[in-house]
């Protein structure tokens, strides 16, 4: 269909529409990959185990403002569970 011929609502409604996929894969893959990245901590600090891991991890996420962030916050409370 020809841009020029559609009504200014339609076009409207199919961008919204474009935009609530893409933002619904980009969501699924970020979580993916956040999901990823907690384990390999788990892993790399040696905590697979440990059952306050995820309450070492929630308040490095918590704390961070980036991935780099929780992983140095993580680093340093880490400790604290051993």
């Amino acid at each position: 269909m020809d841009i020029r011929h559609m009504a200014f609502a339609d076009y409207a409604d199919r961008y919204t529409n474009h935009q609530q996929s893409f933002t619904k894969e980009y969501d699924a893959e970020e979580e993916k990959i956040i999901s990823l990245f907690e384990q390999d901590l788990y892993f790399k600090f040696d905590v697979m185990d440990n059952p306050k891991r995820e309450l070492c991890y929630s308040l490095a996420y918590e704390y961070g403002k980036n991935l780099f962030e929780v992983f140095q916050y993580f680093r340093d409370m880490v400790q604290l569970i051993k």
